[in-house]
C-alpha cells in the first residue's frame, strides 16, 4: 500500500497490518532457510519496506522525528534527555584512586639471590 493509503487507515488498523506482515516475512524467511526456492523473492523486500512504511507513518502520528545514529546504526530519538555529566571532584578521586592501584601493584624489584647482582632501584649506587 501506499503511504497515502495508510494515512487514512486507523491505529489499530495498521497494528494488525504490521502483525500480518512480520508473520508473513517469518515464513518466508523460514522456507529460505530450509533451502526451499521462493515464488516471489522480491515479496521479501516488498514487505520489509511495507513495516518500514508503516512504521515511519505512526512515529509521525506520534509526533516523534528520528535521526540516525551512525555509530549504533538505528534510528535515535531528537530532543531526549541526555545523560548527566558527573562532577568533576568524583572523576578526579576516582582517577586518584586508579593511579594508587596502579602504583601499588607495580613490581617491586628486590636483590637477586642468584646473581649477586644488585638492582638500582633496591640500593642507590654511589659514585665516589
Amino acid at each position: 500500500m501506499k503511504a497515502k493509503e495508510l494515512r487514512q487507515l486507523q491505529s489499530d488498523e495498521l497494528d494488525k497490518m504490521v502483525r500480518d506482515m512480520q508473520a508473513e516475512l517469518v515464513q518466508l524467511r523460514n522456507q529460505v532457510s530450509r533451502g526451499t526456492t521462493l515464488k516471489s523473492p522480491a515479496r521479501v523486500r516488498e514487505l520489509r519496506r511495507g513495516i518500514a512504511r508503516i512504521i515511519t507513518l505512526k512515529r509521525e502520528q506520534a509526533g516523534v522525528k528520528a535521526t540516525f545514529d551512525p555509530v549504533k546504526r538505528t534510528p535515535k530519538k531528537v530532543g531526549t534527555a541526555k545523560a548527566k555529566k558527573k562532577p568533576q571532584a568524583i572523576k578526579q578521586s576516582k582517577s586518584a584512586q586508579k593511579n594508587e592501584t596502579a602504583s601499588s601493584s607495580a613490581p617491586v624489584s628486590t636483590p637477586s639471590s642468584s646473581t649477586g647482582k644488585q638492582t638500582a632501584a633496591a640500593s642507590p649506587a654511589t659514585t665516589e
